[in-house]
């Protein structure tokens, strides 16, 4: 055998060999980086999710209240204060609702009853019925002077007020400024009847009401609490709009971000929370942090 030939064959097996490992690393590369990619997609829509179902679920236990204290009322045949403060001592707001800021009731004032109402009404308007608050709690000092404002007098509380009597259902409202702290609130109204008496149609509901029951937050606080709870990663950029529609979310419907940073993340994902027959649009957006993470692992992961 002619060594030099010997050789030569040995130098190309030895090639073949060669580009055949470099082609199967060049496969394996990408298969298993599709394969990390996909699993880091999933591990963000699964932070993401579960997030989202956590909003979810306290607000719903959260609206969930109203209920009970329509369900007060109409077992009641004069609540005072002494039994709206007992009734909502029972519910335990700080261990079972921490999200939540106050309960109230907003009491239905007619022209012809308006003077037998125990507060000053402000502001003063010419209404056939006005809706102030009667009671509140927790009740602090600051707090008091929200009693006997006319919640109907602002067309944004108003606003959800007649669609809860529409719908015979709560319904939270748009944000709005706290008359008692000037701070970025929103709550969530129930009509109130007394009594059997009929609430069919609309038009009974708006006769027969006696009131609505009132839940509401600080919208600072709430989100906050949610924050505290961990629910949120900091790598992760979240947006929370007041609106139905992805094209109006914008700066005028945005309720909440944990981010100053820009959000330019290969990561995103947009859900939806249904809250009090209002939406609110979610969105995810991976921050810078985030995507060198995942591409680690995915380095990592590949020459282990």
């Amino acid at each position: 055998m002619n060594p030099s030939r010997s050789l030569t064959s040995i130098r190309a097996i030895s090639i073949v060999f060669f580009l055949f490992f470099i082609f199967l690393t060049l496969v394996f590369k990408g298969v298993f980086g599709n394969t990390m990619r996909a699993q880091t997609i999933l591990n963000f829509n699964t932070e993401a999710d579960a997030a989202t179902a956590y909003i979810q679920s306290d607000m719903d236990r959260n609206i969930n209240i109203l209920y009970g204290i329509r369900a007060f009322y109409s077992a009641s045949e004069n609540v005072t204060a002494n039994e709206w403060y007992k009734y909502v001592v029972s519910l335990e707001l700080e261990k079972n609702y921490p999200s939540v800021t106050i309960l109230g009731f907003l009491e239905k004032v007619t022209s012809e009853n308006k003077r037998d109402y125990p507060y000053e009404i402000y502001p003063k308007r010419v209404a056939d019925n006005v809706y102030p608050f009667s009671f509140i709690e927790p009740l602090t000092q600051e707090r008091k002077k929200a009693l006997g404002f006319d919640a109907s007098s602002d067309p944004v509380r108003m606003g959800s007020m007649i669609e809860s009597l529409e719908l015979d259902q709560p319904v939270i409202s748009h944000p709005f400024m706290s008359v008692v702290t000037n701070l970025p609130s929103m709550s969530a109204y129930v009509p109130v009847y007394k009594g059997n008496l009929g609430y069919n149609t609309f038009e009974e509901r708006q006769k027969n009401s006696i009131g609505f029951g009132v839940v509401s937050f600080r919208i600072n606080e709430l989100f906050e609490y949610y924050q505290e709870k961990n629910i949120f990663s900091k790598d992760i950029s979240i947006k929370i709009y007041d609106t139905k529609n992805i094209v109006e979310a914008s700066p005028a419907t945005l309720l909440y971000e944990n981010s100053s940073l820009e959000a330019t993340g290969n990561f995103k994902k947009i859900d939806t929370i249904n809250v009090g027959n209002k939406k609110w649009i979610v969105m995810y957006h991976s921050l810078p942090e985030y995507d060198k993470k995942s591409n680690l692992r995915e380095v990592s992961g590949f020459i282990i």
